[in-house]
């Protein structure tokens, strides 16, 4: 991702934060693209693939996340 972009993501996450729309946790949410929802961990069927992470760093904080996603 280039800088511009990067940091289009970066304000996003962190606007959303700021207004209770996202919250931070340790765990795995399966995302439904098609339906736009969570999928109950019952409805994930697992398969070969490639996965992505984008991290991204807050320079005021010196903190950073994950943001994955898969093919």
């Amino acid at each position: 991702m280039d800088d511009r972009m990067s940091r289009a993501v970066r304000e996003a996450f962190v606007r959303l934060y700021q207004e209770g729309l996202i919250y931070r946790g340790k765990y795995v949410v399966n995302w439904c693209p098609l339906h736009h929802r969570g999928l109950r961990p019952r409805s994930v069927h697992e398969r070969r693939g490639k996965i992505y992470e984008f991290v991204i760093r807050s320079r005021l904080r010196n903190e950073y996340i994950v943001v994955a996603t898969t093919d």
